[in-house]
């Protein structure tokens, strides 16, 4: 089945910068990966982008701009008519229309949706987002869906 994993949570917590640890841990990962549309070059992937991925024949699409009034429900919708993902990763707020944006959005998938959020702390926060990363791309390859 395919799924929706949605980095969700207040502003300025690290939600995009976790869509973009968990990118470019896949790239590393799987470098036999087929880049299908990046927003910007993607050597010098940055906080806002798209990015579309294949790995080992399934689509792997990336929205980390979840921000209220930033038209997730105008790119969600846009994401799945064009690449229809096996998995979308996006970023959305805890309350609010970016999460209805995000349920509308599996819905149109036929996706179960995998809430989760940054991890919090005082101490080096990059340290965290690279975790993190790892501990979602571990999940992914344990319920199959890489």
């Amino acid at each position: 089945m395919k799924k929706v994993i949605a980095m969700w949570g207040g502003k300025d917590i690290g939600k995009s910068s976790n869509i973009l640890a968990l990118a470019k841990e896949m790239i590393r990962v799987y470098p036999g990966h087929r880049v299908i549309h990046c927003s910007m070059p993607i050597a010098s992937l940055s906080i806002d982008f798209r990015l579309i991925l294949e790995i080992n024949n399934k689509t792997f699409a990336f929205e980390s701009m979840g921000d209220p009034n930033s038209g997730l429900n105008k790119r969600l919708p846009e994401i799945i008519r064009l690449y229809n993902p096996d998995v979308l990763i996006c970023a959305c707020r805890s309350k609010g229309y970016t999460v209805t944006d995000v349920e509308n959005a599996a819905a149109n998938m036929g996706a179960e949706i995998i809430w989760t959020t940054p991890y919090q702390c005082a101490i080096d926060q990059m340290i965290l987002n690279d975790l993190k990363a790892k501990h979602l791309l571990d999940l992914m390859v344990n319920l199959g869906l890489i």
